[in-house]
Formats: C-alpha cells, sequence, structure tokens
C-alpha cells in the first residue's frame, strides 16, 4: 500500500504523467489526500490514449506515431485506462467528488505535428529497446 507522510499539511499537490506508472494510484491519491490541508487543491494530469488513438485513425502516418508512442508505454508498464482508474477510483478517496476532464489533441496544426515529432524524438530509445517497428507501414 502506498505511504507517505508529512508533518505539515500540503495546500496544493500538483503531478502530471506519474499516477499511471505507479502500481496502485488511487492508493497514492489516498496516501497524498491523507497530507492535503482542508480546502487544499490535488491535481493531476494523466494520458489517455484510447481517445486520442481514435482521433487520428484518419492520418496514417500520425496513426503509426500515436501508435509507437502508444505501444512503448505500455511496454514500459505504464497503466494505459488511466480514465477509468479516476472514474471509479475517486470514490475510495476522502476528498470532494472531482473536477475531470479529457482533453484530446487534434487537428493538423503545427502544435500538434510538434507534440507527436517531439514525443516520438524522445521515445525513439524505447522503440528500439522494445524492438517497435519505426517504419510508417508498421
Amino acid at each position: 500500500m502506498a505511504q507517505f507522510t508529512s508533518e505539515e499539511p500540503f495546500d496544493a499537490i500538483v503531478g502530471r504523467l506519474i499516477l499511471q506508472f505507479v502500481a496502485e494510484p488511487i492508493q497514492v491519491l489516498n496516501a497524498l489526500a491523507s497530507v492535503l490541508r482542508p480546502g487544499g487543491v490535488m491535481v493531476f494530469q494523466e494520458s489517455n490514449w484510447e481517445a486520442l488513438l481514435s482521433q487520428v485513425a484518419h492520418l496514417p502516418l500520425r496513426r503509426s506515431c500515436c501508435e509507437l508512442i502508444y505501444e512503448s508505454f505500455k511496454r514500459s508498464n505504464a497503466n494505459m485506462e488511466m480514465g477509468s482508474i479516476f472514474l471509479r477510483g475517486f470514490q475510495e478517496i476522502p476528498l470532494p467528488e472531482p473536477q475531470m476532464r479529457l482533453d484530446v489533441p487534434i487537428g493538423v496544426d503545427d502544435e500538434i505535428r510538434r507534440w507527436v515529432y517531439d514525443l516520438v524524438s524522445s521515445l525513439y530509445p524505447r522503440f528500439v529497446q522494445y524492438g517497435l517497428s519505426v517504419n510508417a507501414a508498421g
């Protein structure tokens, strides 16, 4: 079970792309909630790959890139279903009902292209390590 203690409570707890790599993310959130000051804020941003993959199905090169990214995260033991884990798991945490939303980068603008390119570039060593085909045709 995840345990975290602090002598002083926190006003805010923030994490980005962390919980998907933790074996028991809801237990971690529960432990963190125990050191959050009443009225404090807890914010986490995690991935929801199924939604992204569905948005790029009609873009062959981007789909191939996103599938490589997805597969490398999956093979690194990242939890690929954080959205459903949060929906079910927040019922176990002694906090007010959370505000949750799903943002999916869509479109063909330069910012999204750069985001996909940056991820592919940074994960390329993992693609090689995991034996993933880096050919656009798969």
